[in-house]
């Protein structure tokens, strides 16, 4: 009664040989299809509601003044998310953390030797743009349909059941109005270089 439905959108395609491909999320308010969200959304939607192990992510940065820019493609190896919240009286604050270990598999450009500050540097620079595409998704969701998937509801009324019997009135409110905050926390353990001995 408190998490909306997300579910997968399957096609199906073929006369002879059926080719079945999965294409986004469907968005559910009660049983009433509201909306859907693409296959980029869906990979951070998966982010924050399960833990994964799976999933390639790019990083894309500037290289030089001119422009140019370099990639990075990293696969994620396990990931786990956990969801909070605070309340000032009027309005939420809700919290995702995502945790992630993962292995940067591909370089396109030109990122120079692969050190320990580089790798230090890719960590953060994945986790910023992990938070801010997580961030992005849960917020065209929540102002655009108004329906919570992540659990936020879920994590109130578990958490505090007075605080959820006050406000589960007006939750769809509340939830259009909320702060979003997405934290990402990236620990490249593999950058896919063989070590010299």
């Amino acid at each position: 009664e408190t998490t909306d439905l997300a579910l997968p959108i399957v096609f199906v395609s073929g006369e002879e040989k059926k080719e079945i491909a999965l294409n986004g999320m469907a968005l559910f308010s009660g049983s009433t299809k509201v909306g859907q969200m693409d296959n980029h959304d869906t990979a951070y939607y998966l982010l924050s509601v399960s833990k994964l192990n799976g999933g390639g992510y790019e990083l894309t940065e500037e290289t030089t003044e001119d422009g140019e820019e370099k990639y990075l493609a990293f696969v994620n190896r396990q990931s786990a998310p956990s969801h909070d919240f605070t309340f000032d009286g009027e309005r939420f604050t809700l919290i995702v953390q995502v945790e992630m270990i993962a292995a940067a598999v591909e370089f396109y450009g030109d990122w120079g030797p692969i050190t320990e500050a580089l790798t230090l540097q890719i960590e953060e620079d994945a986790a910023k743009m992990l938070s801010q595409e997580t961030e992005k998704m849960i917020r065209s969701i929540q102002t655009e349909y108004g329906i919570d998937i992540i659990g936020f509801a879920d994590k109130i009324h578990d958490k505090d059941p007075s605080l959820w019997k006050r406000v589960q009135e007006n939750w769809q409110e509340y939830l259009k109005n909320a702060e979003v905050q997405v934290n990402g926390k990236v620990l490249i353990n593999d950058t896919g270089l063989i070590k010299e001995y």
